[in-house]
């Protein structure tokens, strides 16, 4: 059956080109003996039969015989787009046919608006056609249709326009936000970041609604990003005040609130925060020997690189935290005494293996094992306490921000 219907396909397709062939020529004859109305009956049935670019054209020429300028339009259109290359000549004259047509068809193109009373330009005219709600009389094909409203951000539209059809287009007008921004100092500069005009001071401008984002910047300060989400009808108003550049730096002690900080050798006098943190600002930048000492717990020293405007924090630990350090140096010694033993005995083990004695060999093997272990458990020892000890000061933790957030 397969087979039957395959070889069945080619053949159907065969008939209905023979088909179509038959009622093109009836129809080129009809058309030569002037009945239009006949011809494009045949030629509408070859097409259904065969949809050929020339079955097009001729139809669209006994349409327009017969005053069907808007199906003469359309098939016209349709020759164009099955167009070959052997019917170039015949291309030249459908699309003068297209302008002719053109001129003596119309199509109708509604607008309306929210809110109604907008002006509507057409194709770039600068007399407005009337205002929304309007209907408009046009040629067929694409218009560029421009709707607008005092103070309300313009709309456009490309629309297709068809022969004796009525064409819909609805459109929302948005009145625009304004943003004003006023910067201090009064000469920096506002500038918005996509795309525009940038103003010194004072920033004042009619824009679309949705988020605009601004840079606020002037030598010697922090750059400021400004984001405004503008809504369609308001006023937003912004002020940014730029802060200097900080060139000092900031040291916080967080975790004791009795601590003595020692800066270069000399007694610094801190501020206490609402936390309990204790504060030292105006540090000049560079390398500084920094000694915190708190009851109770374990002195934290190191030398600090302050750069400007960082903020330097060294939060003290539970004094818990600091009692590992002589667990650790007990650990390390127990585990050096376990390396030593573990030697000890490993010499005592090759002595007795090299004995002639088979008892000696046995006592061997045994001092070999216990050997094995001391060194074993004296390594781990020693490099768990190493871990502990490597730190400089595990007494505190350390970190570094910027006042502008970097």
């Amino acid at each position: 059956m397969l087979v039957l219907a395959w070889l069945g396909g080619p053949a159907a397709a065969q008939r209905n080109a023979d088909a179509a062939e038959r009622e093109y020529r009836l129809g080129y004859k009809a058309l030569q003996a002037g009945d239009c109305a006949t011809a494009l009956a045949h030629y509408q049935r070859s097409l259904e039969l065969a949809p050929r670019p020339r079955t097009l054209f001729n139809m669209a020429a006994c349409q327009e015989e017969l005053g069907l300028q808007a199906d003469a339009w359309r098939s016209y259109h349709a020759f164009l787009e099955l167009a070959e290359a052997r019917d170039a000549e015949i291309v030249v004259k459908a699309k003068a046919r297209i302008a002719a047509l053109r001129g003596v068809l119309r199509g109708k193109l509604k607008i309306v608006s929210s809110p109604p009373g907008a002006s509507v330009h057409v194709d770039g005219e600068r007399q407005a056609r009337g205002v929304t709600p309007l209907t408009l009389s046009l040629e067929p094909g694409d218009h560029e249709v421009r709707v607008t409203m005092r103070d309300a951000v313009p709309v456009e539209r490309l629309v297709e326009v068809a022969p004796e059809e009525v064409v819909e287009v609805a459109v929302t007008l948005e009145l625009p936000a304004t943003i004003a921004i006023e910067a201090d100092p009064v000469d920096a500069v506002i500038e918005p970041m996509g795309g525009g005009v940038s103003a010194v001071g004072r920033f004042e401008a009619a824009v679309a609604p949705g988020r605009h984002v601004f840079a606020v910047r002037r030598d010697g300060y922090v750059t400021e990003r400004l984001e405004v989400d503008a809504v369609a009808g308001r006023s937003h108003v912004e002020r940014v005040r730029l802060r200097p550049v900080p060139t000092r730096a900031t040291l916080v002690v967080a975790g004791a609130p009795d601590a003595v900080i020692t800066i270069d050798g000399e007694e610094a006098r801190a501020t206490t925060t609402t936390g309990g943190a204790l504060e030292l600002r105006e540090l000049d930048v560079g390398a500084h020997a920094v000694v915190v000492t708190a009851a109770g717990r374990a002195a934290w020293r190191d030398t600090l690189h302050l750069a400007p405007g960082e903020i330097v924090t060294v939060e003290l630990r539970d004094p818990r935290a600091s009692s590992r350090r002589p667990l650790a140096w007990g650990l390390g010694g127990l585990g050096v005494a376990g390396l030593a033993g573990g030697g000890v005995v490993g010499v005592m083990a090759l002595r007795d293996v090299v004995s002639p004695l088979p008892e000696d060999h046995d006592r061997g093997k045994r001092r070999a094992l216990l050997a094995d272990g001391l060194l074993v458990a004296g390594t781990v020892a020693v490099v768990v306490a190493w871990r502990w000890l490597r730190g400089r000061s595990p007494a505190a933790k350390v970190t570094r921000a910027f006042e502008d957030g970097r």
